[in-house]
């Protein structure tokens, strides 16, 4: 089981901190809604517009369109769990902590263990499905001779990569660690 604490070292993120949990659900949700609704469609579009026009050796666009339809699904799947399961619980501890009331309950032992369900959602989705397109795409290396419209895919590849990573870290590093600070002094009484 994965320790979550808060480490205010990490430079990326130092803004963050200063933010409240529902504050970061809403960033997190947005960024969530851009990939959802620009990044994933937009390469779903260009990947099936690649492999219909190139009907002819196109084995890597196949390999790489079916890399991609299982990384949409578990976002998909990932996301919906998010929101069921993290989104409710965070916005109710952190109305807790600002205005008082009924103490939240979850149906699990707390946000470490939905905390670490999700992470290894987030490893998987890392370092299983993100790293088996880089691989097929040679790390997203391009030669001279590339097309436009493979360079543009890698391009989008490379920026769907960046929003996933950064939508990890931000929930790793950041809001499980403040999180997990917060349930415990409800647990305690100490807010």
């Amino acid at each position: 089981m994965k320790e979550f604490y808060v480490d205010k070292s990490l430079a990326k993120y130092n803004n963050w901190f200063n933010y409240s949990l529902s504050e970061l659900m809403n960033n997190i949700e947005q960024k969530n809604q851009i990939i959802l609704k620009k990044h994933l469609p937009d390469l779903q579009l260009l990947l099936d517009k690649m492999v219909n026009i190139n009907k002819e050796n196109n084995s890597l666009l196949i390999a790489l369109r079916e890399a991609f339809t299982t990384l949409k699904i578990e976002i998909d799947v990932h996301f919906a769990g998010e929101w069921q399961l993290l989104t409710p619980y965070i916005r109710e501890i952190d109305s807790y902590q600002k205005y008082g009331g009924v103490k939240p309950v979850t149906s699990l032992s707390g946000i470490k263990d939905i905390a670490n369900l999700i992470e290894y959602e987030h490893d998987y989705v890392e370092n299983t499905l993100l790293k088996n397109i880089s691989n097929i795409t040679s790390n997203y290396q391009i030669s001279e001779d590339t097309n436009d419209a493979i360079k543009i895919l890698y391009d989008k590849f490379k920026e769907l990569k960046e929003e996933i990573s950064g939508h990890i870290h931000l929930v790793a590093d950041v809001l499980f660690p403040k999180a997990v600070e917060l349930e415990t002094l409800i647990i305690h009484e100490i807010c």
